[in-house]
C-alpha cells in the first residue's frame, strides 16, 4: 500500500505526536517509578494520609474520575504503565516523599533552557503536550518543531536515560514509509490521546471558572452577612455602653441614697432614744423645767429660813422680831409659795 502523502507540516505534527504520546511518558514514568516505586504503589496511594491529599485533589479538579479510577482500580492493583503524563506529573507535583525543586516559573510556564531539574523537565513535557492540544489543523511549522523537539528529547534524557533519548533521534530522522495502516494507527492513537487531553483541559477550565464564579458569589454573600453582622454588633455595643453608663449613674445615685438613708438611721435612733427617755420618765417633759426651777427656789427658801433662824429670828440675841418677820415675809415667803405653787400643780397632774 502507498505511503501517506503528508506535507512537511504535517509530517512535523505526526512525529511530535509520536514524541510527546509514545516516548515521553515512558520516561516521565520511569521518574514516577524511581519516586513511587511499583512494587508498593498500590500501598502508597491506599495510605490514610495520602488517600486524603488525593481526596483534595480530586476536590480540586487536579485528578478527574477517569485518573481516579486508575488509581483504585475496581479489580487488580494500581499499576503506573496505566496512568497517563497528566496523572504522574500531578502526582510527582504533589505527593514527593522529597519534594521536587520548583521550576522558577512553576508548572504552568515553560522553563527556560538553563533549568534542568526534573521538575522544570516535568513542566516542559506538560507545555508542549498542551500546546500540540490546541493545534486544530494538524500542523506543526519548522521553527516551533526544531524548538519544542529540542526541548522534549533533552528533557527524556535527563529523566528517562540515554536509551529513550535514541528513540528521539530516530523518531526525528527516520522515514514515515511504513505500511498506512501503521501510520494510521499511531496517528490516530496520538489524535485520541489529544482529544483526551483537550476534553480534560476543557472540563478543568470549565469547572474551575463555574467553582470561581460560585466562590465569588459566596463571598459576595458572606460579605453582606459580615457587614450587617457587623452593624448589628455595633449597634449593640453603642447599646450596651449606654445601659453601663446609665447603670453606673444609677449606683451613684444608689450609693448617695444609702448613705443618706444610713445618716438618716442614725438620726431615728438618736429620737428613739430620746422618746425611749421620755417614756419612762414619770414627770411630763413639759414640767421637768419647773420641777427644777421649785426645787431650786425651795432650797433658796430653807437656806434663808435657816438663816433667820441663826440670826435669832425668834426675837433672841437683842434683835427686833418685827423686822425679823417683814425680812421673812418679804424675801422668804415668795421662794416658798412659788415652789409650792409647782408642786401642787405637778401633784394634779
Amino acid at each position: 500500500m502507498a505511503s501517506n502523502a503528508l506535507s512537511q507540516e504535517e509530517e512535523n505534527y505526526v512525529r511530535m505526536s509520536l514524541l510527546l504520546t509514545g516516548i515521553s511518558p515512558r520516561a516521565v514514568r520511569v521518574l514516577f517509578d524511581k519516586e513511587f516505586p511499583p512494587a508498593s504503589l498500590s500501598l502508597t496511594v491506599n495510605d490514610k494520609k495520602v488517600k486524603q491529599k488525593l481526596n483534595d485533589l480530586r476536590g480540586k479538579r487536579v485528578i478527574n474520575k477517569a485518573q481516579w479510577d486508575l488509581l483504585f482500580p475496581t479489580s487488580g492493583i494500581t499499576d503506573s504503565k496505566t496512568f497517563d503524563v497528566t496523572l504522574m506529573i500531578a502526582l510527582l507535583r504533589n505527593l514527593p516523599t522529597v519534594p521536587l525543586v520548583l521550576p522558577v516559573n512553576g508548572y504552568d510556564q515553560l522553563p527556560v533552557t538553563t533549568e534542568t531539574t526534573p521538575a522544570s523537565d516535568l513542566a516542559r513535557i506538560k507545555h508542549y503536550r498542551n500546546l500540540l492540544a490546541h493545534l486544530n489543523d494538524g500542523k506543526v511549522d519548522g521553527t516551533l518543531f526544531t524548538t519544542a523537539w529540542k526541548d522534549i528529547s533533552n528533557a527524556v534524557l535527563r529523566i528517562g536515560g540515554n536509551a529513550m533519548k535514541q528513540e528521539c533521534d530516530q523518531l526525528m530522522t527516520k522515514p514515515l514509509d511504513m505500511s498506512s495502516q501503521e501510520i494510521l494507527r499511531d496517528l490516530n492513537q496520538a489524535k485520541v490521546d489529544i482529544e483526551l487531553i483537550k476534553q480534560t483541559l476543557d472540563t478543568e477550565v470549565k469547572q474551575d471558572i463555574k467553582k470561581i464564579k460560585l466562590d465569588h458569589d459566596k463571598s459576595k454573600k458572606d460579605m453582606k452577612v459580615l457587614t450587617f453582622s457587623h452593624a448589628n454588633l455595633k449597634r449593640s455595643h453603642n447599646l450596651l455602653q449606654h445601659k453601663q453608663n446609665v447603670s453606673n449613674q444609677q449606683a451613684k445615685r444608689f450609693k448617695k441614697d444609702v448613705n443618706r438613708l444610713e445618716l438618716d438611721q442614725i438620726n431615728v435612733k438618736v429620737d428613739v432614744k430620746k422618746l425611749t427617755d421620755i417614756s419612762e420618765d414619770p414627770v411630763p417633759w413639759n414640767r421637768r423645767e419647773q420641777i427644777i426651777t421649785a426645787e431650786e427656789n425651795t432650797k433658796k427658801a430653807r437656806r434663808a429660813v435657816y438663816s433667820l433662824m441663826a440670826s435669832g429670828l425668834h426675837g433672841e440675841n437683842g434683835l427686833d422680831p418685827s423686822k425679823s418677820i417683814s425680812t421673812f415675809r418679804t424675801y422668804v415667803m415668795p421662794i416658798l409659795l412659788c415652789g409650792l405653787d409647782v408642786v401642787m400643780t405637778t401633784a394634779n397632774l
